[in-house]
This record gives C-alpha cells, structure tokens and sequence, in this order.
C-alpha cells in the first residue's frame, strides 16, 4: 500500500459526515453475510462501524476523521488487477468475517484491543497499516 496516494480530506469530511448504521441494521454480526450487494460507501460505512464497535477507535484516540481518511485510503490504494481476488470486497469480507467471529463467539472478550485490530487488518498485505496511527498502547 502507498501511503503517499492518500484520500483527498474533502472525501474524509463527506465520509465522516455520514450516518453510520448500527451493526444489527448492517447485518455484520451474521456469518452468513454477503457483502455482494453492497455499494463502495456502504463498505466504508460498515468498515467504520466494525472498528468503532470493536472500541478500537476509542481505545487507540483515533480521531473519527482522520480514521475515515484511512478507511478511503484503504479503498484507493487496491490497485493490483494481476490478482483480481485480493481487492477492497475482498479485504471488508475478511474483516466482516472477522468482526462476526469475534462478537458471535465471545472470542472479543477474550482477545485484547490490539489483537482485535489485528485480526480486522490481517488481511491487508505489507501490514504497514498497523503502523498508520502511531499506536500509543499495545494493550
């Protein structure tokens, strides 16, 4: 990923501007959600939603906005059509997955903050992204 291709703030402000559903309205809780229908900005919405009900938003002091730039940066910076499965669908559908595993078994009780980021961002390949916010506590 190229931090340097960063989404514009405008897009930010317009993103974090947006009402974003509960979880139950989204149906990110279910394990046998589908994401196939959804629009760019309801995975960006969902993808807010998933880490703001994980508590990681808060926990780490990440500012809504500046969270939201990150979320568009995500999405922008899929750009490899040489493996066309390893795209934005394909990195949300691994973080639902993860959301919905972590809150349906109780696993997220269990697991630490870091832990529960990590496993939403996994996916994402050079995993530089953790590094993205300066974490201030592991735990």
């Amino acid at each position: 990923m190229n931090f340097r291709a960063s989404a514009p703030e405008e897009e930010a402000v317009a993103l974090a501007s947006e009402v974003i559903p509960s979880s139950a309205t989204l149906g990110l809780r279910d394990l046998s959600f589908s994401y196939l229908g959804l629009s760019d900005l309801d995975t960006q919405r969902a993808t807010v939603r998933m880490f703001t009900d994980l508590g990681l938003l808060s926990h780490f002091r990440v500012d809504h906005a500046t969270f939201c730039r990150w979320v568009l940066t995500v999405r922008r910076n899929y750009r490899n059509e040489t493996v066309p499965y390893h795209n934005w669908k394909h990195a949300f559908n691994v973080a639902q997955m993860m959301f919905a595993m972590l809150k349906v078994t109780g696993w997220e009780e269990k697991f630490s903050k870091v832990r529960r980021g990590i496993s939403l961002v996994w996916n994402e390949h050079n995993n530089r992204v953790l590094f993205y916010f300066r974490l201030r506590s592991w735990d």
